[in-house]
């Protein structure tokens, strides 16, 4: 499920394959540490895992195998939802490690209006939040909905290339 991506970057996208073998490790009682020790053998300085923007088995996993997580967080009532119960999952991987992993999140397709809303959730979750903003535009929702890549120097590539260097 590895592939290499540009940058020298490998990546584990999320695609069918991810959710297939999510359904293989549902049997599997202890494949959460498993793949946790699997990506730790690993020979990389990070692994980072995108995962549905929901809790899965997958995503536990992969809550289990990482120091950072990163959650793209918007003014909508389902993501704010979805953050908490993140929040109380990253405390349970905390509480059975002895570590949590560090929890960032990335103010995503946000307006000037939307960020007085979005700091005022995180501050109550004690949250942290990247610098970089993504912010609402047309550009990067068509993309993303058509699965696309953005232009590579285009004013939202650059964003993408600022929060990269700034979680580096």
């Amino acid at each position: 499920m590895i592939h290499k991506g540009s940058h020298g970057h490998d990546i584990v996208p999320c695609t069918p394959d991810l959710g297939e073998a999510e359904i293989k490790m549902l049997g599997r009682p202890a494949a959460i540490l498993r793949m946790r020790n699997g990506l730790l053998e690993l020979d990389y300085d990070y692994i980072i895992i995108d995962t549905p923007p929901h809790l899965t088995y997958c995503t536990q996993a992969a809550l289990y195998a990482s120091d950072l997580v990163l959650s793209p967080v918007a003014p909508w009532r389902w993501i704010i939802q979805g953050m908490q119960l993140l929040t109380k999952e990253i405390n349970a991987v905390g509480e059975t490690l002895g570590k949590a992993p560090k929890h960032v999140a990335v103010p995503y397709m946000v307006s000037k209006a939307d960020e007085d809303v979005i700091d005022k959730f995180l501050d109550q979750l004690k949250i942290p939040k990247t610098k970089t903003k993504i912010p609402r535009k047309s550009e990067l929702r068509s993309k993303t909905d058509k699965g696309m890549l953005l232009k590579p120097g285009s004013s939202s590539a650059l964003l993408f290339d600022a929060l990269a260097k700034e979680i580096m």
